[in-house]
């Protein structure tokens, strides 16, 4: 699904239906269920209660709000990783 959002087959805004989604992808509701409910914490999908799911919708000011955040949040990592790194940490991406 998260495939599909992103490449645009699933388009923002549009209603997710379970019973749908699990029929296309041949698997259970309760496994398309454990899914939104990890897309909604990514902020993929929106659940509102008796009304459904749908795919978020995002605007130019909540974009840059995102890349904002994730310029701080990336550079902060990058600062603690250097701060913390170790040659055994290293190994394996040398590999």
């Amino acid at each position: 699904m998260k495939e599909a959002i992103l490449s645009g087959t699933i388009k923002p805004g549009d209603q997710i239906v379970e019973s749908r989604i699990a029929h296309q992808l041949g698997s259970g509701i309760p496994l398309v269920r454990e899914a939104l409910i990890e897309l909604e914490h990514q902020g993929f999908v929106q659940k509102t209660p008796y009304k459904g799911t749908i795919v978020t919708k995002l605007g130019p000011k909540e974009i840059r709000e995102i890349f904002q955040l994730r310029v701080e949040l990336e550079a902060l990592a990058l600062e603690w990783a250097h701060d913390n790194i170790t040659p055994t940490d290293i190994k394996p991406c040398r590999s």
